[in-house]
């Protein structure tokens, strides 16, 4: 495998189990869409990190996600908006969500209500953190394809991350693919009112009026200013700090599409529904 400076850092956050069933007929998997196969299998590759053998891969480890995957995980579907919905402004955000002018089904898909979205799988490059796409070098690609699971599919570089479905967003917080925008209302607002720094509060909490995750688990943090929070914590793990390579919060601009408050608050009602 090509060392660690020369893959360079990349990080990002857990897809949800549930996206599964969306995601395979497309066959592309992780959050750049660089594996192409019916499984996702290169998150396997983390075994030989524990001295397992090829073998062990081959023969025991790969069978299993291909089992659990074909038996329970690609039925998973997400869980349900536990809280009342505005159903006249969720109507009106449907509108805005399938309307020209916004065009977000047109990346994200089209949505039954039940669960279940026909998703077109595309893979695009809107402005957010490269890094994670840019650890799928060449000597990355190379190893793979010296290694036995090249056998269950290809490794390719991908132009963009996924434009993830959104079936369950409202438990999916943080957002982007590296986690670094903790609310809906922050994402689909202006990227320069997105928090630069936030506690990472492991979902034991949620943002309501923003949906997502509170900015700060001590109330008495939110009246620091962004130069106190980073000398204080800029360097906690505890803390989500977009300056960190990697973890930069910019992209996914849909603002100026938006453009008003009352338009994101619709649009956010109607996402509580998929």
């Amino acid at each position: 495998m090509p060392g660690r400076d020369e893959v360079g850092r990349g990080d990002v956050k857990t897809p949800p189990l549930w996206h599964t069933a969306a995601k395979m007929p497309a066959a592309r998997w992780y959050t750049d869409g660089s594996f192409h196969g019916p499984f996702p299998l290169m998150a396997s590759s983390m075994e030989l990190e524990k001295d397992r053998p090829f073998d062990a891969l081959t023969e025991v480890v790969v069978p299993k996600i291909k089992q659990e995957f074909d038996s329970v995980i690609r039925y998973l579907r997400p869980p349900r908006y536990p809280y009342e919905i505005d159903q006249a402004l969720a109507a009106r955000g449907r509108e805005l969500f399938y309307s020209q002018d916004m065009g977000c089904s047109r990346c994200h898909g089209t949505y039954d209500g039940q669960g279940n979205v026909a998703w077109p799988g595309v893979h695009a490059d809107v402005g957010t953190d490269r890094s994670r796409i840019d650890v799928v070098s060449d000597a990355f690609i190379d190893a793979f394809n010296n290694s036995p699971l090249a056998a269950e599919g290809a490794l390719m570089r991908s132009r963009g991350y996924a434009a993830t479905p959104l079936t369950g967003v409202w438990a999916n917080f943080p957002y982007l693919h590296n986690g670094s925008v903790p609310t809906l209302h922050h994402l689909l607002g202006p990227v320069s009112e997105r928090p630069k720094i936030f506690q990472v509060t492991a979902a034991r909490k949620f943002d309501r009026l923003h949906v997502g995750q509170p900015l700060y688990a001590d109330p008495g943090d939110e009246r620091l200013g962004n130069a106190e929070l980073f000398r204080r914590f800029g360097h906690d793990r505890n803390w989500f700090n977009s300056e960190r390579p990697g973890s930069a919060n910019q992209g996914h601009d849909v603002w100026p599409r938006i453009r008003t408050d009352a338009n994101r608050r619709a649009l956010i009602e109607y996402l509580k529904t998929l």
